[in-house]
């Protein structure tokens, strides 16, 4: 085989394994501020929703930022009545004391990723994204934060988010804020560390097919 033809096959050969091994979505859970959350996330070339453009009050939808956010169980209440407590900054999204233990949050248009900061929660909420198809693409399990007021920020990361739904072991008094999207290209893959290694193994068996080679040629010469 020649030398060149060698390192294309390892080369194919790796690229397929980096692709095969490659984490297609993620989840977060991160405690962080307003302004450091793209960076502590990856959540970039989206857009926040901060709800203080809506006076505070009942709505059975709240759509802005190309989200639109509902419950199957209950009315949104949109409040300040807590800001600078339980993970706020101004007005906020709650269900005003335990009125229901659902969000569901639908996209305008396909996503790379979402997240939010989340307050006063005192059950185990289960956050979930799904494609257009309605497959499941991550979720993630957010133990209660009570009172914490540390900047916790929950979310998921993957390509093609249409739709998320947060659901509640049972009726909680709860806070969202600065609901942020991820828009752009798909998100970075990164090769899990057994992936690396079948990329190493493979390079290594090159290279040593190219050593066998060019043995066999100085045999002949």
């Amino acid at each position: 085989m020649k030398l060149g033809s060698i390192f294309l096959a390892a080369a194919i050969a790796c690229c397929g394994l980096a692709s095969a091994g490659a984490a297609s979505a993620a989840t977060f859970s991160v405690q962080t501020t307003p302004d450091q959350v793209a960076n502590a996330t990856g959540l970039k070339g989206g857009s926040t929703v901060t709800f203080n453009d809506l006076a505070p009050g009942s709505f059975s939808s709240v759509s802005s930022g190309g989200v639109t956010i509902n419950s199957n169980t209950g009315s949104l209440y949109v409040t300040n009545q807590y800001q600078g407590a339980y993970n706020t900054f101004g007005n906020s999204l709650s269900n005003n004391g335990h009125a229901f233990s659902e969000m569901v949050f639908q996209f305008s248009q396909p996503i790379t990723g979402f997240g939010f900061f989340f307050g006063a929660s005192d059950v185990n909420w289960t956050l979930s994204a799904y494609d257009a198809s309605n497959n499941l693409i991550d979720s993630l399990l957010i133990s209660p934060v009570s009172d914490s007021n540390a900047g916790d920020f929950f979310g998921i990361l993957g390509d093609g988010i249409v739709r998320a739904t947060l659901v509640g072991q049972s009726s909680d008094f709860v806070f969202i804020d600065n609901f942020t999207t991820g828009g752009g290209g798909p998100i970075s893959a990164v090769p899990e560390p057994a992936t690396w290694a079948m990329m190493i193994l493979g390079f290594g068996l090159a290279g040593s097919a190219v050593r066998s080679t060019r043995r066999r040629q100085t045999a002949f010469a």
